[in-house]
């Protein structure tokens, strides 16, 4: 149940700000898009690359827990 109110306070979150930033900043849709999306995905790169979910390393010691 936090998921859903963490995603939904980021999609208020996101709302507001793009609102702000499109209409008083002058910023287009494309820019906010690129704003959100590099970040989110250079992440995403870094953790498929260096495998920190699967093998338990860089997350912290209780990142990943053994289902065996």
């Amino acid at each position: 149940m936090a998921g859903l109110a963490h995603a939904g306070n980021n999609m208020v979150l996101f709302v507001v700000l793009g609102e702000y930033l499109e209409g008083e900043a002058g910023l287009g849709a494309a820019r906010l898009t690129a704003l959100s999306t590099v970040p989110m995905a250079a992440v995403c790169l870094w953790l498929v690359a260096t495998r920190a979910l699967s093998t338990g390393k860089g997350l912290g010691a209780g990142a990943v827990h053994d289902r065996g």
